[in-house]
């Protein structure tokens, strides 16, 4: 398998940087994980919505919003700076950080791809030259050759570090349409046993479904106190598109912001039941 895998990013990694590059690497990683191609002609599903939508609505400066840390200038100006996580400090290579100036937690970040982080639970207990490599290795992957989303095409390749808020925060991925929210996902137990569930928006739980992990006892979800204002923070940083996943924290009281993500999973996540990702599909408007 892990040959395969090399094999395949070695392929994706080879294409040039064009559009049809682009629209070749979805299909072969829609066709790898979902066994059948995608309909682009008249899409219904939330996947093809999805990827239909990266290869017509080209005209957004996606990058200022997904790269981690230019989106802190749209949040500060849109909802203000109280609903940052703290920042420790920005790098583009691995050696400008300073290990033992670094608090007792903390945790690490790509700027320019999804996934890459790092966690320090505990500096005494913690390896800093394995993560030290890991940081050369991200700084040096393109996310846009691994996966072509053009979206992520000119941001600056660098790390973020940040205060950590929690050694295992919940993780509220809302799913907006034309400034509304319809639906989140919620992850929890990141990197000790990942566990995913879904819930529609009046907080009823969305039974039978799962897209990659186990799902999440209800016994262990609560509605977070300020359920409310999160639904608000999410129309003011959706208003302005037709769909954009926006993620939450609330810890200790306290809402923070995490990340935009305007194609999920890039369209090419197998999502269980079918029906449900039909319904995930129908708030969702095309452009013509």
């Amino acid at each position: 398998m892990k040959f395969l895998r090399n094999l395949k990013r070695a392929f994706v990694y080879s294409l040039p940087e064009t559009l049809w590059a682009e629209y070749l690497v979805a299909i072969l990683y829609y066709f790898i994980n979902i066994r059948k191609f995608p309909n682009l002609k008249n899409p219904k599903n939330f996947n093809e919505k999805t990827l239909w939508r990266r290869f017509n609505e080209r005209e957004i400066d996606y990058a200022k919003y997904v790269d981690k840390y230019e989106v802190r200038k749209h949040i500060e100006n849109t909802i203000g700076n109280d609903y940052l996580v703290p920042v420790i400090g920005v790098y583009e290579n691995a050696e400008e950080i300073d290990f033992n100036s670094l608090p007792n937690k903390f945790i690490i970040k790509t700027t320019h791809g999804s996934g890459g982080n790092i966690v320090c639970i505990d500096k005494s207990n913690f390896n800093w030259g394995e993560a030290k490599d890991k940081v050369k290795e991200y700084l040096k992957t393109s996310y846009y050759r691994q996966t072509r989303e053009f979206g992520y095409k000119n941001i600056k390749p660098r790390v973020i570090c940040e205060e950590l808020l929690e050694d295992n925060i919940i993780d509220y991925k809302f799913f907006c349409y034309d400034g509304e929210p319809k639906f989140i996902e919620i992850d929890t137990n990141r990197y000790t046993g990942h566990l995913r569930s879904f819930y529609k928006a009046n907080w009823e739980e969305v039974k039978n479904v799962k897209m990659t992990y186990p799902n999440i006892p209800s016994s262990m979800l609560k509605k977070p106190l300020q359920y409310d204002k999160m639904l608000e923070i999410c129309r003011i940083l959706s208003a302005e598109f037709n769909f954009v996943r926006v993620d939450l924290y609330h810890t200790n009281n306290k809402i923070y912001f995490g990340e935009l993500t305007f194609f999920h999973t890039g369209g090419v996540e197998k999502i269980n039941p079918e029906e449900f990702n039909i319904e995930l599909a129908k708030p969702l408007k095309l452009k013509k």
